[in-house]
């Protein structure tokens, strides 16, 4: 996929050419690995969040309760 183009400052452009020149990859590998790693981590931290937020659902509920649904969903899931 191509997207529009974005601005870099002369900075990031003079170091993106130097990773590429030391690594051997094009600028182009380097922006798409840059862009994936900074995506990966953003789900990491959004799963953690998510995490957080659902800590604690299941507290008020009883131990027979959560056998229950277990048993529900291997009886549903069972192979026939």
């Amino acid at each position: 996929m191509q997207t529009s183009e974005i601005e870099l400052s002369d900075q990031q452009v003079s170091a993106i050419r130097t990773i590429a020149q030391q690594t051997g990859k094009t600028e182009h590998e380097i922006l798409s690995q840059a862009i994936a790693q900074f995506i990966s981590q953003f789900a990491i931290s959004n799963r953690q969040t998510l995490l957080q937020k659902a800590r604690g659902m299941w507290h008020d509920r009883a131990l027979s309760d959560l056998t229950a649904y277990r048993n529900e969903f291997d009886r549903d899931n069972a192979p026939e």
